[in-house]
């Protein structure tokens, strides 16, 4: 009754706002000006604004308005307020009707279940617990029975001198005999059947065929599709029995056969798609198994109650009558009472086989179901997370604290104070936020900034449009969670937590005394009605006279009575930390695989994201910075953090010390927020919502710290035996392990951080020795549960599809790898990228003297070929192979480079260097030209060089040649003789995608007896300019001018300039066929001539057979590979073969070449033994029996070192 007045009176509070909104449009409209005058607040507080669009006095009103009093007119509508009050009177409906009374039974039946889950799973934790421990006990009562006989069998054969007794641990491990193997080996057998028992939880709970297995079969049988349905139909299981592939099949006709095959295929992929649904759904199951457990345990009990209370249920609402209503019935005397182990077990077999009838599809959406209401806390942790990243406030900040460091390290789970407190606080926050909002705050009123510390973000009270969103959605969330809590019994802890069965079922006991529930005075928090019980205890007479003794001794007030005060508040904390340290419940269970993944992410978002975490130097590419040699310090640094607190907590795991790890946490907890929150953004200038790697580094940062909660609260197992990734045995488990082993050095320095901090007697190469022998031997393991899941019928020839299958795969890239150079070089102008050079060099030099020549062609004087110039190069090549070679080539791949006539460069040679150079062109001694040009490529991205591709021709002039004698006129003062120098330049190049320039050889006769056609003449001219001391030019500007002007006084000094003139005699390309005209030619020759310069052209009559036109080039370029390709094809196609086949092709023949000493160890027949053995030792060393360790050390090692031994000890035994 008083929540129904409550609901009516919130119903005429909207019905106030609706009239108030109405009402202040009065003075909204016609008198906000002179509120504004009056109180800009007010009109901020009020929401006061005109909403009506076609009132005149809107405009001017808006414009007169000052900044700080303007409202949003959204802000004045109504119509989210008539959305409220619709919904209240639907509420209001909804009471009044004859459904709330059945709301009403159920929400008392939430009341009264209200811990009924707790209990539940604390007995299913404690049934979990005692089954752990019971298993650890036993394995080391059957290594320690093993090992007391070996120990008698040592003993007696030691009294008569038989074997040497070790006195140092060398000796010890080589101490290995058979004595060791002489006990009863029926314990053997035991250990390797417990240990084959081992398999992932989806394969525990479906033993029907799986996918793979299906796959499988279809692969290795030669039986239809429909057949394969049909026998495993019949089987159940692929063990226990194999299709007949010997069966004849019936002869049908070709229609029937086709329409069989159509339907048996879809048969086929039906039961592949099921037997996969299946598989995850029994994974699903294995999550939530707990609470469908407790789903259906309270379901049942729900029930009970309101068909014998329904009517009193409905009606009562005094807590006192109702509970002791409750109390009479049977039901209720079964609230708190703990069933018996057998009744635990039936209930758990009932809640498997309630959905076993369903279709495949809904079962796999109610396991779906069931996984996300069984783990709404941790949605409701992930949303906290998602709430800090883009809040990023001080407000918001205690949120992740609650839940990483209170929630999160309860045990069994978060008490409802805790909920209680984390939606109080939510709710505090939004109205804070709410209030804040309003306009009449100094900091509302100015221009938002964008640093990264400005006040009112920073703290959380910023206004803007979507300010609580993700708060809301946050609280939609918790209250969801709450509801799961009570619907599920788990929003009150048990009073006593201490698990016994209540075995009334077997005799011989007596029954535990039934609870004495006591209901509260008044109803709990949210009117609900918790109950207390009491377990009536029978003190002794010493404990009641002590309690008597101590009574009169009682007194509140004492001398410490404020100091007592006060450290009453810390009494709930210091429980708190004594209940995470040794908590009542504790699962052990192994989730440093998952921390370690978490880091690891953590680790590649820093080093390929490393801008974002305060390092301002490099690139910003890390591919870059290596590529370059340069990588930044801060970055470093980063990075060798991060694996240091990676081996931190590494060490404390191989320690197992909760209180480490919790000190961990919390260092790590308000490390990370600082860093993120307030240190980061204070380095990069950005805020932290702005920067998104560092936002998802803090996101999968979260998740480790939920994950290394739970693992605190679940504690450390004691006797962690192996990697996590060898817990089952599989097809999955060995592709895993197998790249584990192959990471460089993540198996050395697992080996060597877990040696340093693991208390153990080896040394640390036996340490090492001992992991490789593991392996080795769970690979194998692996190797047998596969063949026993995938198994080859006995006699039986491998199919035609297994070949291809497996085969034709291998043979296909064996053929690839052996040929794949070859192919890749032959088409890489097909399949490479076109990148043609945009800049090209060209340099005459006569060796030990200054260039003679130099000029450098670029932009308008190398471009493409147009096709018409492509199709008459085409034509002017009749012969098969040029014209093949030119098929491979494009226009667009081929460049026409014109190096100009006059060299860029002017001849800058002494008089007594040019002497000696005459002297020696004029002598016998040994003279050599050298024609060098070079072309330069882009580079593909930024961060790589540009590509030279050079040639280098020298030539050894002869003495007495027409050359040199035609070079020594030339050299001689005022000569204008023509240097013709043969077959120096080659006018057809090839521009390879690798390597330097070469003549293009396929265009030359092949009937030529040498190389030498491919080059062609060229003609050198030494141009010469006296100049007056006054004058640059002469006044003419002619540069043909050569004439010598006498007139002017030259006082001794000879002011000649020179530079040389290069052309060809048969230039590919003519030049009026060239887009760049003679005339501009002429003109950029003429520019290089000074007006006052006199130019002598005495040898003007001798130049005129020649065209004077240049040096012209055409360059066919090769594409070349992608970047990608680029580490591999750098090296050529030797180079690819002895780096890329040679390398594979010896990996391969290591895979294919079985030395005859590993056949003993990987044809071993049942590996059981010696895996339990590998597992002995990891329990000794776990067990802290360092003696017991060495010796099954030293067992293992002869094992190994005897193969007569090891057959006999592995052979499979018969049962």
């Amino acid at each position: 009754m008083f929540s129904f007045c409550r609901w009516k009176a919130l119903v005429y509070f909207n019905v106030l706002a609706i009239l108030m909104k109405v009402a202040l449009q009065i003075p909204g409209c016609v008198y906000l000006s002179s509120i504004c005058s009056f109180s800009p607040s007010v009109v901020q507080f009020l929401s006061i604004a005109c909403i009506h669009s076609g009132f005149d006095l809107r405009s001017n009103h808006e414009e007169t308005l000052l900044p700080d009093c303007k409202v949003s007119p959204d802000q004045a509508q109504i119509f989210y307020d008539t959305v409220c009050f619709a919904f209240l009177i639907f509420q209001l409906r909804i009471m009044n009707s004859w459904y709330f009374k059945h709301v009403v039974v159920e929400f008392k039946a939430e009341q009264v279940f209200s811990a009924r889950g707790a209990m539940l799973i604390g007995q299913l934790i404690w049934k979990t617990m005692t089954k752990q421990q019971e298993r650890e006990n036993e394995v080391v009562e059957k290594v320690k029975r093993k090992t007391e006989l070996i120990r008698a069998n040592y003993l007696s054969h030691l009294k008569e001198n038989e074997y040497y007794d070790p006195k140092t641990y060398n000796e010890a491990k080589r101490a290995g005999d058979y004595y060791m193997f002489e006990y009863d080996s029926a314990l053997d057998m035991i250990d390797a059947q417990h240990t084959s028992k081992k398999s992932t939880p989806d394969e525990s709970d479906d033993d029907g065929v799986g996918p793979l297995q299906l796959i499988h079969m279809a692969v290795t049988s030669d039986l239809p599709l429909g057949r394969i349905v049909d026998e495993v139909e019949e089987a159940g299981n692929l063990k226990k029995k194999l299709p007949d592939r010997k069966e004849e099949k019936p002869k049908v006709e070709g229609k029937t056969v086709d329409r069989c095959c159509l339907v048996g295929t879809s048969r086929y992929v039906k039961t592949l798609l099921v037997a996969t649904l299946n598989r995850l759904i029994a994974y699903l199951n294995y999550l939530s198994h707990d609470y469908r457990y407790v789903a259906y345990v309270l379901r049942d009990e729900k029930v009970k109650l309101k068909s014998s209370l329904s009517d009193e249920l409905s009606v009562m609402f005094e807590p006192d009558k109702l509970q002791q209503l409750i109390n009479k019935t049977e039901i209720g005397q079964k609230i708190y009472r703990i069933p018996s182990e057998r009744w635990l077990d039936k209930m758990q077999e009932k809640v498997e086989n309630q959905w076993e009838g369903h279709g495949c599809l809904r079962r796999f959406l109610i396991a779906l179901y069931y996984v996300i209401i069984s783990h709404t806390d941790i949605v409701c942790y992930l949303m906290i997370i998602l709430n800090q990243m883009f809040n990023a406030s001080i407000i918001s900040l205690p949120l992740p604290f609650f839940a990483f460091l209170w929630g999160t390290l309860c045990s069994p789970r978060p008490p409802k104070v805790f909920w209680v407190t984390l939606i109080t606080y939510l709710e505090s926050m939004i109205v804070i936020k709410f209030i804040f909002q309003f306009g009449f705050f100094p900091w509302n009123q100015l221009t938002t900034s964008n640093e990264p510390f400005y006040p009112p973000r920073i703290i959380g009270v910023e206004k803007k449009g979507d300010f609580a969103i993700l708060d809301v959605i946050l609280l939609m969330v918790l209250f969801f969670h709450r509801h799961q809590l009570k619907s599920l019994g788990l929003w009150r802890e048990s009073m006593d937590n201490t698990i016994n069965f209540d075995d009334v079922d077997k005799h011989g006991k007596e029954p535990t005394p039934e609870p004495i529930i006591l209901p509260l005075d008044e109803p709990g928090n949210n009117g609900s009605y918790e109950m207390k019980e009491i377990f009536p205890k029978v003190e002794s007479v010493d404990e009641q006279q002590q309690a008597t003794i101590q009574q009169p001794c009682e007194n509140p007030v004492t001398k410490n009575g404020f100091l007592d005060g006060i450290l009453l508040y810390f009494d709930p904390i210091k429980r708190f930390y004594q209940q995470v340290i040794n908590p009542p419940f504790r699962y052990i269970t192994d989730l440093y695989a998952w921390m370690f993944l978490c880091d690891f992410i953590c680790f590649l978002i820093s080093a390929f994201s490393y801008t974002s975490f305060g390092v301002d130097t490099g690139r910003g590419d890390v591919v870059a910075d290596i590529q370059s040699n340069k990588v930044p310090l801060p970055y470093v640094i980063i990075l060798i953090t991060l694996m240091v607190l990676m081996i931190i907590d590494r060490a404390i795991y191989l320690h197992k010390n909760v209180l480490k790890k919790l000190i961990f946490q919390y260092f790590l907890v308000f490390g990370t927020h600082i860093w993120i929150f307030f240190i980061l953004p204070a380095i990069t200038g950005r805020m932290s919502v702005k920067n998104k790697p560092a936002m998802l580094w803090y996101m999968v940062k979260g998740i480790y710290l939920l994950i290394s909660s739970v693992q605190i609260r679940c504690g450390y197992s004691s006797q962690s035996l192996s990697n996590f990734l060898t817990k089952q045995y599989g097809l999955v488990n060995y592709v895993l392990f197998t790249c584990y082993r192959v990471v460089p050095f993540l198996f050395e320095l697992r080996s060597l951080i877990d040696w340093i901090w693991t208390q153990t007697s080896m040394s640390l190469f036996d340490y090492i020795t001992m992991e490789n022998i593991f392996a080795r031997i769970y690979t194998i393991r692996c190797s047998r549960e596969i063949e026993k899941d995938y198994p080859q019928r006995k006699g039986e020839p491998r199919t035609v599809c297994n070949k291809y299958t497996y085969g034709l795969p291998v043979l296909v890239g064996l053929v690839a790898i052996l040929w794949l150079p070859l192919l890749l070089f032959s088409t890489v102008n097909s399949i490479g990228m076109r990148l043609l050079p945009s800049n090209a060099k060209f340099q005459i030099t006569i060796e030990g003297y200054p260039a003679l020549y130099t000029s450098e062609a670029q932009g308008p004087f190398i471009r493409q070929l147009i096709p018409s110039e492509f199709d008459n190069l085409y034509l002017n090549y009749t012969s098969k192979h040029a014209s093949t070679f030119l098929r491979e080539y494009s226009p667009i791949d081929t460049v026409h480079t014109i190096f100009r006539v006059d060299s860029d460069t002017t001849w800058t040679i002494s008089n007594p260097a040019k002497e000696a150079l005459i002297n020696q062109v004029k002598s016998s001694a040994e003279l050599t030209l050298t024609i060098f040009f070079k072309y330069i490529r882009p580079a593909q991205s930024s961060s790589e060089p540009n590509a030279e591709h050079s040639f280098i021709r020298q030539m050894t002039l002869a003495a007495n040649s027409q050359t040199r004698l035609a070079l020594a006129e030339a050299l001689t003062a005022d000569s204008s003789t023509v240097v013709v120098v043969e077959k120096a330049f080659p006018s057809l190049v090839v521009v390879p995608a690798l390597g330097n320039v070469h003549p293009a050889f396929s265009l030359v006769d092949l009937s030529a007896s040498d190389s030498s056609a491919a080059y062609s003449d060229i003609y050198l001219r030494l141009h010469q300019v006296k100049q007056h001391p006054n004058n640059l030019m002469s006044p003419s500007g002619n540069d043909n001018d050569t004439s010598v002007n006498t007139d002017r006084p030259t006082s001794g000094v000879d002011l000649r300039t020179c530079w040389w003139q290069v052309t060809m005699n048969d230039p590919p390309i003519k030049w009026n066929q060239h887009q760049l005209l003679k005339q501009d030619v002429k003109v950029e020759q003429a520019d290089d001539l000074n007006l006052n310069d006199t130019v002598d052209d005495s040898f003007e009559k001798a130049a005129e057979p020649i065209t004077w036109s240049g040096i012209n080039m055409i360059a066919f370029v090769d594409r070349v590979f992608p970047s990608a390709l680029s580490y591999f094809t750098s090296r050529g196609i030797i180079g690819v073969y002895i780096v890329v086949v040679f390398a594979v092709a010896r990996y391969v023949r290591t895979a294919t070449m079985t030395p005859s000493m590993e056949l003993t160890i990987s044809e071993i027949p049942n590996v059981d033994p010696v895996l339990r053995l590998c597992m002995d030792v990891f329990l000794a060393r776990e067990a802290k029996d360092f003696a017991l360790e060495v010796d099954l050390f030293a067992k293992l090692l002869f094992l190994f070192r005897s193969p007569e031994t090891l057959i006999r000890w592995t052979r499979h035994k018969v049962e």
